[in-house]
């Protein structure tokens, strides 16, 4: 008999056309990312989601949305941070997202944008990447620990900021 510890996967899920999110708006699907699990379930409880620095300065929040073992819907929200990376970061602790044994789940990925008026950059352009090494942690129904999510950073479509006009001058 072999006994074999499980494992833990990321890939690309259904991710949306790319499209102008407009400054203001909330709630911005941005990126759906597929998780698999093989020979036991897994439950991811820290993970990194990176933009470039120019776009991360138009959003308020993103929101990442999954399901729990109970299969209960749930978020969380942060905000990124920027420096001098070429990236700004949101690093979400304490999830509680389930992927079952020799299953896929689904973790979602929103923005909200901020007003212009808020330093919005009009033309900033972003994709949300999920950091496939960096700040990510999952643990096993077993007890396995998973600190990384496959091979590359998995990014998604790409999103111009466009502004918004509440009035015109005649």
């Amino acid at each position: 008999i072999t006994v074999g510890t499980g494992s833990l996967t990321a890939a690309n899920g259904s991710m949306p056309d790319a499209a102008i999110v407009l400054a203001g708006s909330t709630g911005n699907y941005m990126a759906q990312y597929t998780f698999s699990a093989s020979n036991e379930g897994f439950t991811v409880d820290k993970l990194k989601i990176k933009v470039a620095n120019n776009f991360a300065t138009s959003t308020a929040q993103v929101t990442v949305k999954y399901k729990n073992a109970a299969g209960v819907s749930q978020q969380a929200s942060q905000v990124f941070t920027t420096g001098a990376q070429v990236n700004a970061t949101a690093t979400f602790t304490g999830l509680t997202f389930y992927v079952p044994a020799d299953e896929d789940a689904s973790l979602d990925v929103y923005v909200d944008m901020v007003d212009l008026s808020s330093s919005g950059a009009s033309g900033a352009t972003g994709a949300i990447t999920l950091d496939w090494d960096e700040g990510f942690n999952a643990t096993g129904d077993s007890g396995t620990a998973a600190t990384t999510v496959g091979s590359a950073d998995l990014a998604g479509s790409l999103f111009p900021a466009k502004p918004t006009c509440a009035t015109w001058a005649a």
